[in-house]
């Protein structure tokens, strides 16, 4: 009976470590789960970062705290789980991942999107005008044409587009915007001409602006009779 006794006493010391032990590996099964989408979710901070460079989104402080603010969570993220001993310590690193830094990714992918929408506004829009007022005045040359498809491109980039695409897709935008100003600027050049083609795609442009290498220039591509002269 005393060995009876001394068993159970020894079994209930040791059941509250059993009773942890099981919670921590039922819990610990539950955490495999929610971590199913690490490798994805490691690839979207990893797409955002290379958005946030190539959009210049550091370039103002503000910008630049919240960067790195996410990417220090995502640090911390993944050492509280590799190093979680208990269920509580896993629970909080569980919920980490789970909720503060999908919310702190999502807040970043907005700002992001936003500030591709500014870029968007200042840098492509333009090139609609300019490439529609081109493909009239340069008859064969498919400049203007491309000019305002990479313009009506920029601005139809989806929203709910994943990060890895969005990221390729300006990539590809910024190559062929910087492609279509070399090609610009060898067919206009940087002279009174591409300041005539830019006021005439802003409905700025007057007579003043006809000076003789405009006048040539015109003349040269048979687009003489393309422009009218109307008083303001």
């Amino acid at each position: 009976m005393s060995d009876a006794l001394a068993e159970l006493e020894h079994l209930l010391t040791d059941l509250p470590t059993a009773v942890e032990q099981r919670k921590f590996g039922e819990n610990l099964g539950k955490a495999t789960t929610s971590l199913a989408s690490a490798a994805e979710r490691v690839k979207r901070i990893e797409a955002l970062r290379e958005i946030a460079t190539r959009l210049d989104y550091a370039s103002e402080s503000r910008r630049a705290e919240k960067l790195s603010d996410v990417l220090e969570l995502a640090w911390d993220v993944g050492n509280q789980l590799e190093e979680s001993a208990d269920v509580t310590a896993l629970d909080k690193a569980v919920f980490a991942y789970e909720q503060d830094l999908n919310r702190e990714l999502n807040g970043l992918d907005r700002d992001l999107r936003a500030r591709w929408d500014d870029i968007v506004q200042r840098q492509f829009r333009s090139l609609i005008p300019i490439g529609d007022l081109l493909d009239r005045l340069l008859g064969q040359s498919d400049l203007g044409s491309k000019m305002a498809k990479c313009g009506r491109e920029a601005i139809a980039v989806q929203d709910g587009a994943r990060a890895s695409e969005f990221l390729a897709t300006i990539q590809q935008l910024f190559a062929d915007y910087e492609a279509l100003q070399a090609e610009r600027e060898n067919e206009l050049g940087d002279g009174d001409v591409a300041l005539f083609i830019n006021a005439l795609a802003n409905e700025q442009a007057t007579l003043q602006h006809v000076t003789d290498e405009v006048w040539a220039w015109l003349e040269e591509h048979g687009s003489l009779d393309v422009l009218k002269v109307r008083p303001i």
